[in-house]
């Protein structure tokens, strides 16, 4: 065994950064698009950062990846980080997540290779079983939104 690999097995792997971006997809009705994971609970489309993208390239991808919509336009809402974006899969695996808004879409949603199912929800009626990092993005987007009104009314 050489060093390298000695130092490893003594100290452990180091962790890994998983990096990515979530897309909250606000439709003319001012409804949400969420899309059904494997495991049955919605969620909002993105993924992860491939080598050279941008965050917003990462978003675009993604999203046309899984639903079929090109989205343009993306405001930053809230960059995710810390204790509670573990990945769920490794121990060893934390996530930095850039969540972005949109209202600009073209196209039509299509069913993708895991045939997952998308429907459009309104910000106050999300369904059930919503995965809980999830809620915290559409939270954000939320409390966003309500403080740009205030301040587009009171002219600050």
């Amino acid at each position: 065994m050489g060093y390298r690999q000695g130092i490893r097995n003594w100290i452990g792997r180091p962790p890994h950064l998983l990096v990515g971006a979530h897309v909250l997809i606000i439709n003319d009705k001012d409804r949400l698009l969420l899309q059904q994971c494997e495991q049955g609970s919605w969620g909002l489309p993105g993924g992860l950062l491939l080598r050279g993208e941008t965050l917003e390239d990462t978003a675009r991808r993604t999203v046309c990846e899984q639903t079929g919509l090109v989205v343009d336009r993306l405001r930053l809402v809230r960059i995710f980080s810390g204790e509670k974006y573990r990945s769920a899969i490794a121990d060893k695996k934390w996530i930095v997540a850039a969540v972005y808004a949109t209202d600009d879409i073209k196209g039509d949603t299509e069913t993708n290779e895991r045939q997952q199912q998308f429907s459009f929800f309104d910000l106050t009626k999300l369904p059930e079983n919503m995965d809980v990092r999830f809620l915290e993005s559409i939270k954000a987007y939320v409390t966003a939104r309500a403080k740009e009104r205030e301040c587009l009314i009171s002219g600050k």
